[in-house]
Protein backbone atom coordinates (compact mmCIF):
# COMPACT_ATOMS: atom_id res chain seq x y z
CA UNK A 1 0.00 0.00 0.00
CA UNK A 2 1.26 3.43 -0.82
CA UNK A 3 0.57 5.72 1.70
CA UNK A 4 2.43 8.72 0.23
CA UNK A 5 -0.23 8.61 -2.50
CA UNK A 6 -3.11 8.83 -0.28
CA UNK A 7 -1.35 11.64 1.53
CA UNK A 8 -0.29 13.57 -1.27
CA UNK A 9 -3.75 13.01 -2.98
CA UNK A 10 -6.05 14.60 0.33
CA UNK A 11 -3.25 17.48 0.82
CA UNK A 12 -3.86 18.26 -2.80
CA UNK A 13 -7.61 18.51 -1.99
CA UNK A 14 -7.11 20.69 0.98
CA UNK A 15 -5.08 23.15 -1.14
CA UNK A 16 -7.23 23.00 -4.23
CA UNK A 17 -10.49 23.22 -1.77
CA UNK A 18 -12.34 19.99 -3.44
CA UNK A 19 -14.31 17.46 -2.12
CA UNK A 20 -13.37 13.87 -2.58
CA UNK A 21 -16.15 11.47 -2.98
CA UNK A 22 -15.98 9.77 0.42
CA UNK A 23 -16.96 13.74 1.55
CA UNK A 24 -21.04 13.26 1.54
CA UNK A 25 -22.83 15.62 3.82
CA UNK A 26 -25.99 17.62 3.14
CA UNK A 27 -26.30 20.94 5.64
CA UNK A 28 -30.63 21.94 5.73
CA UNK A 29 -29.96 26.06 6.57
CA UNK A 30 -31.80 28.92 5.37
CA UNK A 31 -29.35 30.55 4.89
CA UNK A 32 -26.69 29.96 1.94
CA UNK A 33 -23.97 31.43 2.70
CA UNK A 34 -24.00 29.81 6.30
CA UNK A 35 -24.60 26.32 4.49
CA UNK A 36 -21.66 27.18 2.02
CA UNK A 37 -19.36 27.63 5.31
CA UNK A 38 -20.49 25.00 8.04
CA UNK A 39 -20.23 22.28 5.02
CA UNK A 40 -16.74 23.88 4.30
CA UNK A 41 -15.72 23.59 7.35
CA UNK A 42 -17.03 19.76 7.47
CA UNK A 43 -15.25 18.73 4.72
CA UNK A 44 -11.92 20.00 6.11
CA UNK A 45 -12.24 18.48 8.94
CA UNK A 46 -13.05 15.21 7.50
CA UNK A 47 -9.89 15.10 5.05
CA UNK A 48 -7.79 16.17 7.71
CA UNK A 49 -8.96 13.52 9.81
CA UNK A 50 -8.46 11.37 6.94
CA UNK A 51 -5.05 12.05 6.31
CA UNK A 52 -4.19 11.65 10.73
CA UNK A 53 -5.56 8.01 9.89
CA UNK A 54 -3.46 7.69 7.35
CA UNK A 55 -0.51 8.82 8.56
CA UNK A 56 -1.44 6.23 11.49
CA UNK A 57 -1.25 3.76 9.21
CA UNK A 58 2.29 4.38 7.47
CA UNK A 59 3.87 4.26 11.08
CA UNK A 60 2.43 1.15 11.59
CA UNK A 61 3.28 -0.66 8.20
CA UNK A 62 7.08 1.46 8.53
CA UNK A 63 7.42 -0.18 12.17
CA UNK A 64 6.04 -3.74 10.79
CA UNK A 65 8.43 -3.57 7.55
CA UNK A 66 11.60 -2.50 10.14
CA UNK A 67 10.90 -5.87 12.33
CA UNK A 68 10.80 -7.69 8.86
CA UNK A 69 14.03 -6.31 7.49
CA UNK A 70 15.79 -7.23 10.09
CA UNK A 71 14.25 -10.75 10.67
CA UNK A 72 15.58 -11.29 7.17
CA UNK A 73 18.47 -9.73 7.69
CA UNK A 74 19.57 -12.27 10.37
CA UNK A 75 17.67 -15.46 7.88
CA UNK A 76 19.11 -14.63 4.78
CA UNK A 77 22.64 -14.45 3.21
CA UNK A 78 23.55 -10.53 2.07
CA UNK A 79 23.55 -11.18 -1.27
CA UNK A 80 20.13 -13.05 -1.42
CA UNK A 81 18.81 -10.63 0.72
CA UNK A 82 19.98 -7.49 -1.67
CA UNK A 83 18.72 -9.67 -4.49
CA UNK A 84 15.07 -9.82 -2.71
CA UNK A 85 15.19 -5.95 -1.72
CA UNK A 86 16.09 -4.86 -5.28
CA UNK A 87 13.25 -6.99 -6.75
CA UNK A 88 10.46 -5.44 -3.64
CA UNK A 89 11.34 -1.96 -4.79
CA UNK A 90 11.52 -2.49 -8.16
CA UNK A 91 7.73 -4.02 -8.18
CA UNK A 92 7.13 -0.91 -5.32
CA UNK A 93 8.66 1.52 -7.54
CA UNK A 94 6.34 0.67 -10.86
CA UNK A 95 3.10 0.61 -8.59
CA UNK A 96 4.17 4.10 -7.08
CA UNK A 97 3.98 5.37 -10.13
CA UNK A 98 1.07 3.81 -11.21
CA UNK A 99 -0.53 5.52 -8.15
CA UNK A 100 0.92 7.99 -8.46
CA UNK A 101 -0.59 8.58 -12.22
CA UNK A 102 -4.32 7.86 -11.55
CA UNK A 103 -4.32 9.89 -8.55
CA UNK A 104 -3.17 13.35 -11.02
CA UNK A 105 -5.65 12.35 -13.33
CA UNK A 106 -8.58 11.95 -10.45
CA UNK A 107 -7.55 15.24 -9.19
CA UNK A 108 -7.82 16.81 -12.72
CA UNK A 109 -10.97 14.84 -13.21
CA UNK A 110 -12.30 16.29 -9.71
CA UNK A 111 -11.29 20.17 -11.00
CA UNK A 112 -12.97 19.77 -14.47
CA UNK A 113 -16.01 18.49 -12.34
CA UNK A 114 -16.69 20.95 -9.11
CA UNK A 115 -15.18 24.17 -10.70
CA UNK A 116 -18.04 23.29 -13.59
CA UNK A 117 -15.50 23.40 -17.00
CA UNK A 118 -16.63 21.59 -19.85
CA UNK A 119 -14.76 18.37 -20.53
CA UNK A 120 -12.62 19.92 -23.55
CA UNK A 121 -12.69 24.10 -22.23
CA UNK A 122 -11.06 23.12 -19.00
CA UNK A 123 -7.51 24.99 -18.22
CA UNK A 124 -4.80 21.69 -17.37
CA UNK A 125 -4.21 22.08 -13.88
CA UNK A 126 -0.09 21.63 -14.13
CA UNK A 127 1.73 19.73 -10.73
CA UNK A 128 5.39 20.37 -11.21
CA UNK A 129 8.23 18.06 -10.86
CA UNK A 130 9.47 17.41 -7.23
CA UNK A 131 12.94 17.34 -9.01
CA UNK A 132 14.59 19.92 -11.85
CA UNK A 133 17.58 18.74 -13.59
CA UNK A 134 18.53 22.14 -14.70
CA UNK A 135 22.61 21.37 -15.40
CA UNK A 136 24.33 18.92 -18.07
CA UNK A 137 25.00 15.99 -15.94
CA UNK A 138 22.99 12.90 -17.12
CA UNK A 139 21.17 11.10 -14.44
CA UNK A 140 19.73 7.41 -14.43
CA UNK A 141 15.74 6.61 -13.33
CA UNK A 142 17.01 5.43 -10.59
CA UNK A 143 19.19 8.59 -9.10
CA UNK A 144 16.13 10.60 -10.54
CA UNK A 145 13.85 9.31 -8.30
CA UNK A 146 16.13 8.73 -5.43
CA UNK A 147 16.56 12.79 -5.70
CA UNK A 148 12.88 13.81 -5.91
CA UNK A 149 12.53 12.12 -2.72
CA UNK A 150 13.82 15.46 -1.17
CA UNK A 151 16.68 17.01 0.97
CA UNK A 152 15.28 16.00 4.39
CA UNK A 153 15.00 12.34 3.01
CA UNK A 154 17.27 10.01 5.33
CA UNK A 155 19.38 7.47 3.88
CA UNK A 156 19.97 4.45 5.63
CA UNK A 157 23.78 3.82 6.60
CA UNK A 158 25.42 2.38 3.50
CA UNK A 159 27.85 0.41 5.83
CA UNK A 160 27.99 -0.43 9.71
CA UNK A 161 31.75 -0.06 10.05
CA UNK A 162 32.62 2.16 12.49
CA UNK A 163 29.21 3.35 12.89
CA UNK A 164 28.50 2.28 16.62
CA UNK A 165 31.61 3.60 17.90
CA UNK A 166 30.64 6.91 16.48
CA UNK A 167 27.78 6.95 18.11
CA UNK A 168 28.97 6.19 21.51
CA UNK A 169 31.57 8.66 21.06
CA UNK A 170 28.96 10.96 20.50
CA UNK A 171 26.65 10.28 23.09
CA UNK A 172 29.24 10.24 25.72
CA UNK A 173 30.36 13.99 24.26
CA UNK A 174 27.41 15.58 24.53
CA UNK A 175 25.69 13.56 27.53
CA UNK A 176 26.77 14.70 31.14
CA UNK A 177 29.46 12.31 32.94
CA UNK A 178 27.49 9.17 34.12
CA UNK A 179 29.23 6.23 36.31
CA UNK A 180 31.13 3.69 34.34
CA UNK A 181 28.66 1.13 34.54
CA UNK A 182 25.71 3.20 33.41
CA UNK A 183 28.33 4.25 30.36
CA UNK A 184 28.47 0.11 29.77
CA UNK A 185 25.47 -0.23 29.95
CA UNK A 186 24.37 2.37 26.95
CA UNK A 187 27.24 0.80 25.06
CA UNK A 188 25.68 -2.34 25.48
CA UNK A 189 22.52 -1.57 24.44
CA UNK A 190 24.18 0.71 21.15
CA UNK A 191 26.16 -2.33 20.23
CA UNK A 192 23.56 -5.30 20.35
CA UNK A 193 20.94 -3.03 18.54
CA UNK A 194 20.21 -4.33 15.00
CA UNK A 195 21.38 -1.66 12.22
CA UNK A 196 19.46 -1.55 8.67
CA UNK A 197 21.59 -0.80 6.08
CA UNK A 198 20.86 0.69 2.57
CA UNK A 199 20.66 -2.21 0.14
CA UNK A 200 22.96 -2.55 -2.55
CA UNK A 201 21.12 -0.82 -5.12
CA UNK A 202 20.92 2.10 -3.46
CA UNK A 203 24.09 2.24 -2.12
CA UNK A 204 25.32 2.17 -5.76
CA UNK A 205 23.00 4.90 -6.55
CA UNK A 206 24.64 7.30 -3.71
CA UNK A 207 27.75 6.74 -4.78
CA UNK A 208 27.00 7.64 -8.29
CA UNK A 209 25.73 10.14 -7.59
CA UNK A 210 28.52 11.40 -5.03
CA UNK A 211 31.34 10.78 -7.69
CA UNK A 212 28.84 12.99 -10.48
CA UNK A 213 28.24 16.02 -7.81
CA UNK A 214 32.31 16.19 -7.22
CA UNK A 215 33.36 16.09 -10.73
CA UNK A 216 30.71 18.10 -12.11
CA UNK A 217 30.72 20.94 -9.11
CA UNK A 218 26.97 20.10 -9.05
CA UNK A 219 24.62 21.33 -6.02
CA UNK A 220 21.58 20.03 -4.91
CA UNK A 221 19.29 23.33 -3.50
CA UNK A 222 15.14 23.27 -2.80
CA UNK A 223 13.89 25.11 -5.98
CA UNK A 224 13.86 28.89 -5.58
CA UNK A 225 9.87 30.37 -6.74
CA UNK A 226 9.84 33.21 -8.31
CA UNK A 227 13.37 33.35 -10.32
CA UNK A 228 14.23 31.75 -13.35
CA UNK A 229 17.48 30.60 -14.55
CA UNK A 230 18.94 33.44 -16.46
CA UNK A 231 19.09 35.62 -12.92
CA UNK A 232 22.05 33.72 -11.98
CA UNK A 233 23.82 34.03 -14.50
Amino acid sequence: MNYSSHIFFLKECVRLHLTPSFVQCNVKCCFPFLKTKIEKWIRDKWIRAEIRRWHGLKNSTSKLLYYAHSRLSSLLHPDDLDRFLGFCNHKAGIRRRNIKSTKLKKLNMMIHQQNGYPEDDAPAHKFYSRFINESGVALSGEEEELLSRGLKYSIPPLSTNGLKETIMSNVISVTPSYPRNVEERISNVVHNAPVTVAPKSLRNTVLTLKKKFKEENTIITRSDKGRDRGDYE
